[in-house]
């Protein structure tokens, strides 16, 4: 009975020790993305807007370099997307106020930026010390939350978009997305991890894959892309790359096939057109 007590007594006192040794203080981060915020709209900048998948991160990095780690991928465990991104920390203990202040001497070209559009602070407090992060981000399409990929969507958009841009450029044949030469664009979205290139692996040209697919055609083009996050940017980016966006004017071309591949958290964009 004796050695139960003291068992007992010893477990407490870990458990105790365990709960006190560490804690993050998401109040504080809180206070500190204030701070912050206040400080840009002085400068007439918007808000930073955060999202519970940023914050997550940032406690992540915060407790992270607490512990020693350097690589991280708190960033993609908490589907984040992002154009542009960078961090920021401190190590000191001392209040979220007294964090702004020395934030503003050294990284203030952070706080007044004029590129990121979300922010967010993490707080993690170890040996009497406290581990301040703050993580900066923007989008390509202004949400930094990567979203479940709906293959069919983003094809139909590229199409809808395709259209739209042809008829203020005055082309009367709209695009008629066709489910063959869709299924050979796949192909070849999933060909272009391995060579991000018109040529194709086996070092054949791009327009082999249409005998592969039993598809006929007297004139074919194809537009590739990769790294955009949604139709919108990806059509972005070829509408205004002069060889691209004559593809997609070209007045011979009435179908248009679509691939989407996403691979290692990168997509990959293909546009097969043919007559």
């Amino acid at each position: 009975m004796k050695l139960l007590k003291i068992l007992s007594l010893v477990l407490f006192s870990f458990i105790i020790y365990a709960q006190t040794s560490f804690s993050q203080n998401n109040d504080e981060a809180s206070q500190l993305l204030q701070l912050i915020n206040s400080e840009r709209k002085k400068s007439s900048l918007n808000e930073y807007k955060t999202e519970t998948q940023l914050q997550n991160a940032a406690n992540q990095r915060a407790k992270e370099i607490a512990e020693g780690i350097r690589k991280s991928t708190a960033l993609q465990e908490n589907n984040i997307q992002f154009a542009s991104y960078s961090e920021g920390s401190i190590i000191a203990d001392m209040t979220a106020e007294e964090i702004f202040n020395q934030i503003m001497k050294s990284q203030k070209n952070l706080v007044l930026n004029k590129t990121f559009t979300h922010a967010a602070a993490g707080v993690y407090e170890k040996g009497g010390k406290k581990y301040w992060v703050m993580l900066y981000a923007s989008s390509r399409n202004g949400d930094i939350i990567k979203r479940e990929l709906n293959i069919q969507k983003e094809r139909e958009r590229v199409t809808e978009l395709c259209n739209e841009a042809r008829k203020e450029n005055n082309v009367t044949v709209s695009l008629v997305l066709d489910s063959k030469l869709s299924e050979a664009a796949q192909k070849r979205a999933e060909e272009l991890k391995s060579l991000f290139s018109h040529t194709r692996p086996n070092k054949t040209a791009f327009s082999t894959i249409l005998k592969e697919y039993n598809i006929t055609y007297k004139t074919a083009g194809e537009n590739i892309a990769n790294g955009q996050v949604d139709a919108d940017d990806v059509m972005n980016s070829w509408l205004n790359s002069k060889g691209h966006r004559a593809n997609i004017l070209n007045k011979s071309f009435g179908k248009i096939g679509v691939g989407v591949f996403e691979y290692n958290n990168r997509i990959y964009w293909v546009q097969i057109f043919t007559d």
